[in-house]
């Protein structure tokens, strides 16, 4: 109310004009602004037209813009969730709660205000906005008025006149409707302000109880649960602390719902389109596992579509309904339970099972513990009795050898059994230090360290499930278009679903680890620590360097080895077969591509590292002087094996001969030197330089054919010509002989008493043409014998 007055009041000070001001001769002074100029009689009716239209305008926008009767209308159900909330909210601040309670009190008052922030910055722009009108109505009011003057004086027609003043009718209605929104706007402003104002109070009052909570976690703040205070707090009191905090929760609920029923509409709306896209994706899961029984487990989660779709908007439903009262959570949680063991018992081993249902009914509990918050004893013997039977269900679980034993059928997916002996027993400890704790009056720390557990457990479970449940979405989405249309996926499937899957784990572990650091309240302080670790520089000489430094040096080389991976992988499994590249340009490029990233992921992070790159650059032609004077084999090594690859006079599986005789395959042409196994299986290591400054003989540089040369010595006298065809049609008749071109026997020497004749043939297997040689020989050996055709 008190901003309202005030608002009317500058308005008024601010209409009422300036007085007039007297130069010292007492003469008025010039005014600041000269009078707008009237409309000449012969632009009067386009002027209007225009002027009726801007008229038009702004009162479109006064009917297009309904934010003030939208907030108008919600503001009195938000008042009174205020209402409600912040009373549950003050009782619960009298019980000392948890710091979780804290955490979810304090998110749902900072939603609210974000609220009515967002109807702050909405409504001062819509008074921006009538504003801007005001002033636009105020100028063609002063325009029109001078015309209206000046049409009187001139004696213009009785319907210019009225012309006019029909104008400055519609502009003083038009200025009504814009003082009432205004007036509206005000009004509201000054509504929401003060909700504003007891939101942030609120909200001061619950930063201040968590600070003054952390303050106290080793502290006792509440007697031993032995005590006789503990005990005159039970009977009446309790079952009129549990009325009035039922109630009200029931009125938060309920104000709640009226305001956000579209979101129930969202929930349903997305819980349809999840179960149809898993009641289709279960025919295709159930096809797959038939066809490869591997996948049971990962399409377990398409077995029961309904349940895995409402765990699915479970997990979301913090994003769907954003500051919901308690009241909802235990609703949307107890409604979850049911389809989450459905869906868990089916991902879990059976070993597993004892565990999951002893986590479901802890969570059970927390629902009851949290719609008890505000009531002092039930939460904290609740929460007590809760601790104690975890106690007791993690040592029959320790003691019964279930968490050492493991189920064949799901230890290579599921958890490790010593992973889970160990969480069980670490858990065991805390439950029993918060029950300990919890009696003898350390409320506060027993609250801590219970619910850090409990809470971890949790998410745990949501966390594991949603991994298992991605997977079978990943198994489903690398089978179906248009990921199975690629090659990569059609040929490494399962290796890129297993790599997908350890990304997700591994982010879920992450997740999961920040999330037990902030229930433990120590996420600040780590994340304070290990910044402050990372970022103390160690000084030598001029050059300074922290570990994070190191570490970011480390990680982007890292990167730039896994992105040229990455790259090549494509290029081999999706480009190049598609391409129909030259031989040896496929290797070319890619080994370009590998070291072209790797010089940019080194230069990253040497950038990361800290250092000028100007220096760098300095550096770096230091070095490279350095290297052409000292290291010139390397260099000069460097430099050959760049043009093996763009020139490529050898490239891979090239058969080559050097001067020394050595011949064998080009296996590898690296930054350095290539590697040549010969048919011994030895494998000799080349510097790329001898390769381009030496005589090198390659038999396959334009095509895979490998010449043979078999010489062949018969006794004069025998029939050249059928020599010949013998010779010519053993070696047409060898699978391993090319046909193009065509074997050719020759008579190329004359003896005394011999002739010598040539079979020349060729073979595109150039690693075993001394084998295909080997074998010619003998089957002409044994042909020439069986034509009684003597050898000499």
């Amino acid at each position: 109310m008190l901003v309202a007055v005030l608002s009317m009041l500058l308005g008024a000070e601010r209409a009422q004009p300036a007085p007039a001001t007297s130069a010292p001769g007492g003469e008025p002074a010039q005014e600041a602004k000269a009078a707008p100029a009237p409309v000449t009689l012969a632009e009067i009716a386009g002027r209007a037209e225009s002027a009726t239209a801007d008229l038009r305008e702004i009162e479109t926008g006064l009917a297009d813009e309904d934010i003030a009767d939208t907030i108008e209308r919600a503001l009195p159900t938000v008042v009174r969730e205020i209402d409600v909330r912040l009373r549950e909210n003050a009782r619960i601040l009298a019980q000392r709660p948890s710091l979780d309670l804290l955490r979810s009190v304090e998110r749902t008052i900072q939603g609210l205000r974000d609220n009515l922030g967002r109807w702050t910055r909405a409504l001062d722009q819509r008074s921006a906005q009538l504003d801007r009108d005001l002033a636009r109505i105020a100028e063609i009011e002063k325009v029109w008025n001078e015309t209206i003057k000046l049409a009187r004086s001139s004696g213009s027609s009785p319907d210019l006149v009225q012309r006019v003043q029909s104008l400055l009718g519609a502009a003083q209605r038009t200025r009504s409707a814009v003082d009432r929104q205004r007036a509206q706007v005000v009004r509201l402003q000054s509504r929401v302000a003060a909700q504003e104002f007891r939101i942030t109070e609120a909200l001061e009052s619950v930063r201040q109880a968590r600070d003054s909570t952390l303050a106290r976690i080793f502290e006792k703040d509440s007697p031993a649960v032995w005590s006789p205070q503990v005990a005159n707090r039970a009977g009446g009191q309790l079952v009129l602390e549990g009325q009035e905090s039922w109630m009200a929760q029931l009125a938060t609920l309920e104000s709640y719902l009226a305001r956000q029923w579209s979101r129930l509409l969202l929930h349903a709306a997305l819980f349809a389109l999840l179960a149809a896209g898993l009641f289709r994706a279960r025919r295709s899961a159930a096809e797959w596992t038939a066809k490869e029984p591997w996948l049971q487990r990962t399409a377990a989660v398409f077995a029961l579509p309904l349940a895995t779709a409402f765990v699915l908007t479970f997990v979301g439903s913090r994003w769907i309904y954003p500051q919901a009262p308690r009241l909802l959570w235990v609703i949307i949680g107890a409604a979850a339970l049911l389809p989450t063991v459905a869906v868990l018992r089916r991902l879990l081993a059976p070993r597993l099972w004892p565990i999951l249902y002893a986590v479901l009914a802890f969570y059970f509990v927390d629902q009851v513990r949290a719609v008890t918050a505000s009531m002092v004893l039930i939460p904290r013997l609740l929460f007590l009795i809760e601790t104690l039977g975890g106690v007791a269900f993690l040592l029959w679980f320790l003691v019964s050898d279930r968490a050492t034993d493991g189920d064949r059928a799901f230890q290579t997916e599921g958890p490790s059994p010593r992973a889970v002996g160990f969480a069980s027993r670490v858990a065991c400890v805390l439950f029993a230090a918060a029950a300990i704790a919890n009696a003898a009056g350390y409320v506060t720390l027993a609250n801590l360290i219970g619910n850090a557990v409990l809470r971890s457990a949790y998410l745990g479970i949501i966390l594991y499930t949603t991994v298992a449940i991605l997977d079978g979405l990943v198994m489903i989405a690398l089978r179906v278009r248009p990921l199975a249309v690629l090659r990569m996926v059609e040929r490494h499937r399962e290796l890129l679903r297993r790599r997908i899957r350890l990304v997700l784990a591994w982010a879920a572990l992450a997740l999961w680890s920040l999330f037990v650091l902030d229930r433990l309240v120590l996420r600040d302080k780590v994340i304070s620590g290990v910044k402050e670790a990372l970022t103390t520089e160690l000084t030598i000489g001029s050059i300074s360097i922290s570990p994070g430094d190191v570490i970011a040096f480390g990680l982007t080389v890292w990167a730039s080895f896994l992105v040229s991976r990455f790259v090549r992988f494509i290029l081999d499994e999706e480009v190049y077969p598609h391409a129909h590249l030259q031989r040896g340009l496929p290797y070319a490029i890619s080994n370009t591509l590998h070291y072209a990233i790797l010089v940019a992921g080194f230069l990253l992070a040497v950038a990361a590292l800290g250092f000028d790159m100007t220096k760098f650059t300095i550096l770096a032609g230091a070095f490279t002087v350095g290297v052409g004077f000292g290291l010139q084999a390397i260099f000069n090594n460097f430099v050959s094996g760049l043009i093996l690859l763009f020139e490529r006079p050898v490239q891979i599986g090239d058969m080559i001969q050097l001067d020394d005789n050595t011949s064998g395959i080009v296996e590898r042409i690296g930054i350095r030197a290539s590697v040549v196994r010969t048919p011994a299986g030895s494998e000799i290591i080349v510097p790329n330089s001898k390769l381009i400054s030496e005589r090198v003989i390659n038999w396959t540089l334009s095509d895979r054919q490998r010449g043979m040369e078999l010489p062949v010595s018969v006794a004069h006298g025998a029939d050249a010509k059928r020599v010949i065809s013998v010779m010519e049609r053993v070696a047409t008749g060898h699978p391993l002989v090319s046909k193009e071109p065509p074997p050719e026997g020759l008579l190329v020497k004359l003896g005394p008493d011999w002739m010598g004749f040539e079979l020349r043939a060729s073979t595109d297997r150039v690693e075993d043409w001394m084998k295909v040689r080997s074998e010619l020989a003998v089957a002409i050996t044994e042909a020439l014998a069986a034509e009684k055709i003597a050898m000499k």
